[in-house]
């Protein structure tokens, strides 16, 4: 039985190498992984206690609380027309000149920015930002596209511009950071994203990342 138990833990774990991650969020084991995997790792214990519970549900939330804290509902445009990057940087960038938020010279900083070093990572996602903190507080400006457009090397879609503060201390903007990555690693959930008319079912979908 005990040998039964031990075939049928590590069957599963060799398994995993041959896994689509695309489709999980998290991976909970009863045995330590040591392999570094796509998605995050719980380990819990077999009777799956209160403390395992509390661990799940920490992991879970945390990117919820990160979406929300920096995806604002007054700088989120969706299914918009544009033909080009520029002309996306400039929309946002008038935006936030309109807030107050910024000076004259963020559009240009954002346009330099991208002149050294294109932001657009593949699976049809760009994150631009300006060569220089300009706002008091960390969030983001998030536009979705009817149709892809080129930018530099790659085709996108999906932009999410990075207003970071000027007090940013990166250790804080780690989890943020993180929560992007996984963004541009999920491709069925970036054409989920791209499905979403409205902020509440945008924020919805993207508490799936």
């Amino acid at each position: 039985m005990i040998l039964g138990k031990i075939y049928k833990s590590f069957r599963e774990y060799y398994n995993l190498k041959n896994q689509d991650f695309d489709s999980l969020d998290l991976v909970i084991s009863t045995i330590p992984i040591f392999d570094k995997l796509p998605v995050p790792v719980i380990q819990v214990s077999t009777l799956l206690g209160r403390q395992d519970v509390n661990k799940i549900e920490k992991l879970v939330s945390l990117d919820i609380t990160i979406i929300e804290k920096y995806m604002l509902k007054e700088f989120t445009y969706l299914q918009k027309d544009f033909s080009s990057k520029e002309e996306v940087i400039q929309f946002l960038g008038k935006e936030l000149q309109k807030a107050g938020l910024v000076n004259n010279d963020f559009v240009d900083s954002v346009l330099e920015r991208e002149r050294y070093s294109t932001t657009s990572f593949g699976n049809l996602v760009a994150i631009p930002h300006p060569m220089d903190p300009q706002v008091e507080e960390t969030f983001w400006s998030v536009v979705t596209l009817k149709h892809p457009i080129q930018w530099g090397d790659k085709l996108v879609q999906f932009v999410c511009l990075l207003n970071i503060s000027e007090q940013n201390q990166m250790e804080e903007s780690k989890p943020m950071y993180d929560v992007l990555m996984k963004l541009l690693d999920n491709r069925p959930l970036i054409q989920k994203v791209l499905q979403c008319d409205t902020y509440e079912a945008l924020k919805n979908t993207l508490k799936k990342v």
